[in-house]
């Protein structure tokens, strides 16, 4: 308050504040002009310190036509300071006419008033060294940069690719680990934003983790990307923290190259699946041979006991069947059962536990790369399994003649079992669920929804059954 109880203004608030600082400050305006020295800086002046000595005049000018070997650094850190504000200072080794006075540091600040921007200038005084020598003292100075040169320093020579952006985006310095990272130079990424150097799949992941950065502080992204300047695509994870830097936020991204944990990841998860495979297929020879156990004393019951032997021949076909499909499991990789390995070995497995002896002949035109989905392996074998067993039970006497083929048409296979002496009962329909017998209801029970259809047609050539398999029942094995 003043004398006239009027509120004091901004302008006089700063100008007290400053009254009461030990060291020399004088207040600037935007051009360099001295607008308000405190006490201190008046001392300095009366002990004939040609800077303090500026008060009343353009600072840019008195250190433009100053002598001093260090004035023409001192011009540049003030201009700085003005055009982008951030804080500098430069070492004032005696006084611009050569005079010798003690070395000082004059410290340039961006300061935002409420009535215009300015600079604080202040002149820091340095400890005494053994040696009183200007130089000797001089080189103390190196340990007293400013805070604006200590972090672009600690910066570019951090261990971790670090990267700090203003809030538009714009990239406004790097380290060192960063240029060689991303293959840039420091002026090639100074006309970058952070959205140039990410991968397009990663850039809407990336535009978000900003946007919470600008609003909290600090945001974590794991498993994203970068891309470099040659366009190769590296894995990094990115912890990012906003910071003031020469008065003003920005954003500063440390990223940490995860190539080679990726690798060890993939290594890892390739002898696991090894792993895995290798129990899997012991998993399925142990009930294979279990399953052909049973199968074994079911064989020996019905040749003691004949009058029983045509009740068990459906059962033991479908328990042959499923072992077959284990075998077949336990002999390949991860769970993988081909199409014409499971027509042949179910043809020739049916034929074998019926009475007929027959030989039925497989015909195979397809690729052997058509496999069956690991889900599906077990429902196709038993639609198979009753397929043939029905046609071979009513190919008379002996069972010849039937007859097993398997087609490839594009993406899809078809399996055909054809009995030339087979007939089908009046009002048969398969699709309807009329007249099937035993047999077609378990067929049609385990018929998935998609990517399996049966036809079943009677003609004067006998009775052919058409099983049409696609995708999802049918997938495409990976090329050896």
């Amino acid at each position: 308050m003043n004398m006239q109880g009027n509120e004091a203004s901004p302008e006089d608030v700063l100008r007290a504040a400053l009254d009461l600082m030990p060291l020399p400050v004088a207040l600037l305006d935007a051009d360099g002009g001295v607008r308000y020295t405190n006490p201190a800086w008046h001392a300095r002046a009366a002990a004939g310190d040609p800077i303090a000595a500026a008060t009343g005049r353009n600072m840019l000018a008195v250190l433009d036509a100053a002598g001093a070997a260090w004035a023409p650094e001192g011009g540049e850190a003030l201009r700085s300071a003005l055009a982008s504000g951030i804080a500098t200072s430069v070492a004032a080794c005696g006084a611009p006419d050569g005079a010798g006075l003690a070395p000082k540091l004059l410290r340039f600040s961006r300061l935002e008033t409420p009535t215009a921007a300015s600079v604080l200038a202040m002149l820091e005084g340095l400890p005494e060294a053994d040696d009183p020598d200007c130089d000797t003292r001089c080189q103390l100075l190196d340990a007293l940069r400013d805070t604006g040169e200590k972090y672009r320093t600690l910066l570019r020579r951090a261990s971790d690719p670090i990267l700090t952006a203003a809030e538009d985006g714009r990239l406004i310095d790097a380290s060192d680990r960063a240029e060689s990272l991303l293959g840039y130079t420091r002026e090639e990424l100074a006309e970058l934003t952070y959205r140039d150097i990410h991968p397009s799949g990663e850039l809407a992941r990336i535009e978000r983790a900003f946007e919470h950065l600008l609003a909290h502080g600090h945001v974590i992204v794991m498993d994203t990307a970068v891309r470099r300047k040659d366009g190769e695509v590296v894995p990094v994870d990115l912890s990012a923290r906003t910071i003031t830097y020469g008065g003003r936020r920005v954003a500063q991204g440390i990223f940490r190259d995860v190539t080679e944990r990726h690798h060890a990841e993939r290594e890892r998860l390739t002898q696991w699946a090894a792993q895995r495979d290798a129990l899997v297929r012991e998993v399925h020879h142990r009930i294979k041979n279990n399953l052909q156990g049973v199968v074994g004393l079911l064989r020996q019951q019905a040749a003691e006991q004949p009058e029983v032997a045509r009740l068990l021949v459906s059962g033991l076909a479908q328990l042959q069947s499923v072992a077959v499909v284990h075998g077949l499991q336990a002999r390949g990789q991860h769970d993988e059962v081909r199409l014409c390995e499971m027509v042949e070995a179910i043809s020739h497995t049916a034929a074998e536990l019926t009475a007929a002896h027959v030989h039925l002949p497989v015909e195979v035109d397809i690729l052997r790369r058509i496999q069956i989905a690991p889900g599906e392996c077990v429902p196709m074998a038993l639609i198979l399994n009753e397929l043939v067993i029905n046609a071979i039970k009513h190919g008379g006497a002996t069972g010849d003649g039937v007859r097993v083929s398997l087609h490839r048409d594009g993406s899809s296979a078809e399996v055909q079992v054809h009995n030339p002496q087979g007939t089908l009962p009046p009002g048969f329909d398969f699709d309807g669920g009329e007249r099937l017998g035993t047999g077609l209801s378990l067929i049609k029970s385990l018929l998935p929804p998609e990517g399996a259809w049966l036809d079943v047609r009677a003609d004067q050539g006998g009775v052919t059954a058409r099983l049409r398999l696609a995708h999802p029942v049918l997938v495409q094995a990976p090329a050896s």
